[in-house]
């Protein structure tokens, strides 16, 4: 792979602890050469040797944290799975990973939600939460966090306690992200949630909930009238 850089002579690469840079000169060449090599070694995966796997796992694995829409490139990863040339929990920290850089890319979720669905003991709810949170807090109104953050807790299957916890922390992100419509469709499955579980508790519970959205709205009227007469 020619690396050659017309204008300085510079490493294309910067690694500081766990941070990698890559100069935006080479990407190009980054994801051509892995594109070949992907298309070349993808053709018959049951007559690659263990180097020729390690190829193409290395290979997918660049373009996606450079290009991660690549459904057919997941697609490979999958197949690699299935024949054990891939471990879970690594796949797992390598889409946290690509997550930093690319997080509203579909492909990525419904990857995610397929591993999920097929590796369901190798997933933690908590670190799914954690994740989506991360997700959500660095890039605002993310539907595909806040629809992953559902199926991991209906998967799971988690108690009435653990649906108020979550309950409780979504009042707190509404009251500082008041136009993120996402955590109000979020809200709303928990309390629905809480409902159907029969928890003697849920009543009280969606009153105290009421309140608190009278009381953002509110504030949020009161805010926006001080604005206006600051500008009058």
């Amino acid at each position: 792979m020619n690396m050659n850089n017309n204008n300085n002579n510079d490493d294309p690469f910067f690694h500081s602890q766990h941070k990698l840079g890559i100069a935006f000169w080479c990407v190009h060449s980054l994801c051509s050469f892995a594109s070949k090599q992907i298309k070349l070694l993808s053709l018959n995966l049951q007559t690659l040797d263990d180097l020729q796997f390690k190829k193409l796992c290395d290979s997918t694995k660049v373009l996606l944290l450079i290009s991660p829409d690549s459904y057919s490139t997941w697609n490979i990863r999958k197949k690699l799975l299935q024949l054990n040339k891939i471990e879970v929990n690594k796949e797992i920290k390598l889409i946290d990973l690509i997550f930093t850089k690319h997080p509203k890319t579909a492909e990525t979720w419904a990857y995610r939600r397929w591993l999920l669905h097929n590796y369901e003991t190798y997933f933690n709810v908590e670190h799914e939460v954690k994740i989506c949170d991360l997700v959500a807090h660095a890039y605002p109104k993310n539907y595909y966090a806040w629809t992953h953050r559902r199926i991991a807790l209906l998967m799971n299957q988690v108690n009435s306690e653990k649906l108020k916890s979550e309950l409780d922390k979504i009042v707190l992100w509404t009251r500082t992200h008041i136009s993120d419509y996402s955590s109000y469709h979020h809200r709303q499955f928990l309390l629905m949630r809480l409902i159907e579980l029969n928890s003697p508790k849920f009543y009280n519970i969606i009153i105290e909930r009421f309140k608190s959205v009278n009381i953002i709205i509110g504030d949020n009227n009161n805010n926006n009238n001080n604005n206006n007469n600051n500008n009058n």
